[in-house]
């Protein structure tokens, strides 16, 4: 049998129904995606694109990528920061130390030579007649002329010239060069050149030599000797074959001596160059012109020895005043002092030695005094004295191998030299800092990498934190729904 409900109970049924679908249709925009949406949404956003909800979550994100990827990289930063800057301060303080010894190593090596404490000057009005130089020790100084009336010459024989199929023959060159004689042998199958190349072997110890002249007419043999003089005469004979070619032979221009006046005397050289016929002094004879006197004059002069000096004495005592600083200024300041002071100590050791001979012994006797405060101090009259009355003895103690400046110069060479103490390690901070250099560019490609990953990450979870908290507030609409429900049905 049907049964058949109250109008009252209908009514009830049809509003809770209706209540129900209201409720359904409120809370179907807060439930969330489905999963195989969310895994699409997943796959359309690239994994290294920037977070365009870096905020959804609430969390500053970019900082903590920041504050993570800095911790990372912060050790080695800090190690290739404190490298780069003990090796800045080293290299600034040799650097400067390097431009102070530099200069000192120069003038030490200058001073070592015997032309730098040269005091005679000789001076030609005429250089391309006539030259001078002083090569040894002048008696007196004075002016006097030059005409030169013939240049000396070396004597050359010619023979040729030859055709190309020309063939001496077996034999024999006999050649005499001022006195001494010498043979080549000659074999039949030999050309010029091999006759010249046979000729040489042994025309070099005598002065002599061959060559072998080619034009338009053939080839020729040129036999000369190598040094101007009459007392250079050449003679070629021959034996077997070589006899007809030694016969080829003709004088072109035959040797002799240079003639030259000296203050109206007549004077003969064997040669061009013409040696201590002014004590000390080297004449070059350059072009005759027998109408025409050439005047040279032979003057002392102590002024560029004075500068030389001084030049030193300047040196050392910016080496001094680098050596002060001490324990006071910056890490650059202090090593740079520490090094000075190293290079200054064997310095002084050098600079006090004395020679156990001679009239000047020590650079005191030259005037080069040391100052209470350590600096140098050059006396200009000291020093012209010595030179003026001593000169033989100042060079003897300051030059060559022993010699003061030379001893100078070697422990200047071990410190500033190409191969020295500060140039090696210069060298090497460079290559330090070069490192340094690819090792920072190193670091900053990784901490990209690093960033970049964190931020990957960070961005995943900033997503998940995100939808855990959208979910959290659905849950709590719905729960707020369900209790109005509730409330509506009391």
């Amino acid at each position: 049998m049907l049964r058949v409900m109250p109008v009252r109970a209908l009514s009830r049924v049809s509003r809770v129904t209706a209540d129900r679908r209201q409720l359904r249709e409120n809370l179907s925009g807060f439930w969330p995606a489905p999963p195989h949406n969310a895994r699409k949404r997943r796959q359309a956003m690239p994994m290294n694109a920037p977070p365009l909800n870096i905020n959804s979550s609430g969390l500053d994100v970019q900082a903590m990528v920041r504050a993570i990827t800095q911790a990372e990289v912060a050790p080695k930063q800090a190690q290739i920061e404190r490298r780069e800057k003990a090796a800045e301060v080293e290299l600034t303080g040799l650097g400067k130390l390097l431009s102070i010894a530099t200069p000192l190593q120069q003038r030490a090596a200058l001073l070592s030579s015997g032309q730098a404490w040269q005091t005679w000057q000789g001076e030609s009005a005429d250089n391309s007649r006539v030259s001078v130089s002083v090569t040894g020790k002048p008696q007196a100084g004075g002016t006097h002329e030059i005409v030169v009336h013939e240049l000396a010459a070396r004597e050359k024989h010619l023979a040729g010239p030859f055709s190309p199929v020309f063939r001496p023959g077996e034999g024999a060159l006999e050649i005499s060069v001022a006195g001494g004689t010498f043979k080549a042998d000659i074999k039949a199958d030999m050309s010029l050149q091999a006759i010249a190349a046979a000729v040489n072997t042994v025309a070099r110890q005598y002065g002599a030599r061959m060559d072998v002249l080619k034009d338009v007419n053939g080839e020729q043999l040129l036999l000369s000797a190598e040094a101007p003089g009459a007392d250079k005469a050449i003679q070629v004979t021959g034996q077997g074959s070589g006899t007809a070619l030694a016969e080829a032979f003709r004088v072109v221009e035959p040797g002799r001596d240079a003639r030259f006046s000296l203050d109206g005397v007549a004077l003969v050289s064997h040669g061009n160059r013409v040696e201590d016929v002014i004590p000390g002094i080297t004449l070059d004879l350059q072009r005759s012109d027998p109408g025409l006197a050439v005047r040279v004059s032979v003057t002392s002069d102590y002024q560029p020895v004075i500068e030389q000096v001084s030049h030193f004495v300047e040196a050392c005592n910016a080496l001094v005043e680098t050596a002060r600083p001490g324990l006071h200024g910056d890490s650059a300041s202090r090593l740079e002092a520490r090094m000075a002071s190293d290079l200054l100590n064997q310095m002084r050791t050098v600079l006090r030695q004395t020679v156990p001979h001679g009239g000047v012994r020590s650079l005191v006797d030259l005037g080069i005094e040391t100052q209470r405060d350590g600096t140098l101090r050059l006396d200009e009259s000291t020093l012209v004295t010595a030179l003026a009355q001593q000169g033989a003895d100042v060079k003897a103690m300051v030059t060559g191998h022993d010699g003061i400046m030379s001893s100078v110069s070697r422990v200047m060479s071990q410190w500033a030299g190409p191969s020295g103490v500060l140039g090696t390690r210069v060298n090497t901070l460079s290559q330090s800092l070069d490192q340094v250099a690819m090792e920072r560019e190193q670091l900053s490609l990784y901490e990209q990498v690093i960033q970049d990953r964190t931020q990957r990450q960070f961005f995943e979870m900033d997503r998940q934190v995100a939808r855990f908290k959208a979910v959290g507030e659905r849950l709590d609409l719905l729960t707020s729904q369900l209790l109005n429900v509730q409330k509506g049905k009391r």
